[in-house]
């Protein structure tokens, strides 16, 4: 699960099937054609439900820093192992930009004192120096 907290997304299916879910509800299945809205400040997620490889479309609105975090956050899970993103990279992400962006299920003492830890190690080892051209948070 994952908010934008200041900005709206849409996905529409253009093949295979899409499961979406928002806390609360029972998940809802999209086909070819069928479009998914997420208002900002709504958790939410979507992955692929079945067999066929899918394929969607979608918006971000505003898109405020969305391609910065996004293309940093693959490159971590790039750089990371067994497909968890590299730590001080997601420190950084989730620290810059949590006023915009946020995962669900992050354990309370990770979120609350590793990430501020490892955010801490970053600035003090000059890992951040690459990101000294990075947007400002929204």
């Amino acid at each position: 699960m994952h908010v934008h907290w200041k900005q709206d997304e849409t996905l529409t299916v253009v093949s295979g099937k899409m499961a979406i879910e928002i806390p609360g509800e029972a998940p809802k299945y999209c086909g070819p054609g069928e479009t998914a809205t997420f208002m900002r400040g709504i958790w939410h997620r979507f992955w692929n439900y079945g067999e066929e490889e899918l394929h969607v479309k979608g918006w971000i609105n505003p898109p405020n820093n969305i391609i910065f975090f996004l293309s940093e956050l693959y490159k971590a899970i790039d750089k990371g192992q067994k497909g968890c993103p590299e730590l001080i990279t997601t420190a950084f992400l989730a620290t810059r930009y949590k006023s915009e962006f946020g995962v669900h299920g992050i354990p309370t003492f990770v979120e609350k004192i590793v990430i501020p830890i490892l955010y801490f190690v970053g600035t003090l080892t000059g890992a951040y120096k690459k990101y000294k051209d990075a947007p400002v948070s929204i």
